[in-house]
């Protein structure tokens, strides 16, 4: 114990530095987590999840970027199990300086100079009615109504489904 001066006094600086250690870690990491990279682009993105659902499902796509002044179509889609006619664009959250939705809801374009970073809420049923009744369910308000683009049970090219992709802020 004698000639052991100081020691005692490096452990509680130890202690403290740990305490500020973990304060700044909780400070910093709902920053850190709140980032999110575009793990693709918006055709990518949307097309594999549109040919996922199937005929009556729900589901949100990974983060992707839709590039400057960039217009995604509806005809992309065709090959993912679905006719062009069968899927509308929803703006969501962005802005009309930001998103621009085409007139008969088929292609959507980044109105902006800059990469946009999105999510899409895809969700697609086997007629337009009970796309309106899961709209509603899930309570999503759109421009469109479901029953005023397609007729009831009319079965598009061959592919019996219809889809609205809403756009989401990432």
């Amino acid at each position: 114990m004698f000639d052991q001066k100081g020691q005692a006094f490096s452990v509680f600086e130890l202690m403290i530095a740990a305490i500020v250690a973990i304060a700044i870690l909780f400070v910093l990491l709902p920053i850190i987590t709140n980032i999110t990279t575009p793990t693709g682009d918006a055709k990518a993105s949307i097309g594999n999840v549109i040919s996922a659902i199937g005929v009556g499902g729900t589901q949100r796509t990974t983060t992707f970027q839709i590039g400057a002044n960039e217009t995604i179509r509806t005809s992309y889609f065709s090959d993912k199990g679905v006719d062009e006619e069968a899927v509308c664009f929803e703006r969501g959250k962005f802005t009309d300086a930001q998103i621009e939705i085409g007139d008969d809801c088929r292609s959507f374009t980044n109105m902006t100079n800059r990469a946009i970073n999105a999510k899409a809420l895809v969700v697609c049923e086997y007629d337009a009615e009970t796309l309106e009744d899961t709209l509603d369910m899930i309570d999503v308000d759109t421009d469109e109504s479901p029953t005023s683009l397609w007729d009831s049970g009319q079965d598009y090219a061959g592919y019996n489904k219809v889809c609205f992709v809403i756009l989401e802020k990432a």
